[in-house]
């Protein structure tokens, strides 16, 4: 029985007999010559005329290399089904086709464990104090620090704003085709500013 199963990229059963990749649960049905390819690449096969020998010369089947082409096609497809990425069959020219994640013999005792599903798992911090207390943080609470930066931050935008509101906003305009600058009393966007030179300013 451990013969016919196998274990893909750690996490994926290949079925022999049932000729099925399963993984968390699903499962999705495989040629005879997908099997076949899978088992050619565990055995160390990957050129071209090895791989075709093993799937199909075999059995007295001779077929083109469309055919050849078609099968890598068709076995990188199960595996996007089943979640494994399709590039894991890689084609290497003037070398042949290998599959870059692990494939080994599934055992008796790891066919009767059920394998861990692939699930983004939530990673979370613990304080370790120097007298081996353990504080385990709490969900959703503010860390110090955070709460320091965030009240620099509310008094820094405060005095900005005090500063701004506070400062007096001098305006100059240049008279035409000279160089001297008049101060305004009011802004420049006034139909008529009031200004005063800087000679009579001051």
């Amino acid at each position: 029985m451990s013969q016919n199963n196998y274990l893909i990229d750690k996490r994926v059963i290949l079925d022999c007999e049932r000729m099925t990749l399963s993984c968390a649960g699903e499962s999705i049905t495989i040629s005879e010559s997908e099997r076949s390819l899978l088992i050619a690449f565990y055995e160390g096969l990957f050129k071209k005329d090895d791989l075709i020998n093993y799937v199909w010369g075999r059995k007295g089947v001779v077929v083109s290399d469309a055919s050849y082409y078609k099968l890598i096609n068709q076995l990188r497809g199960s595996f996007d089904k089943i979640g494994l990425k399709g590039a894991s069959v890689v084609t290497r020219p003037r070398v042949g086709v290998l599959l870059s994640v692990s494939i080994e013999p599934l055992s008796d005792e790891a066919q009767n464990t059920p394998l861990p599903a692939v699930a983004e798992t939530e990673v979370s911090t613990v304080e370790v104090r120097h007298d081996d207390t353990i504080i385990t943080p709490i969900p959703g609470a503010v860390n110090k620090k955070d709460w320091l930066y965030f009240c620099l931050a509310a008094l820094l935008m405060f005095f900005m704003m005090y500063k701004v509101k506070g400062e007096k906003i001098i305006y100059y305009i240049r008279v035409p085709n000279t160089n001297i600058f008049v101060q305004c009393l009011n802004q420049l966007d006034i139909a008529e500013p009031k200004c005063i030179s800087i000679k009579e300013r001051y």
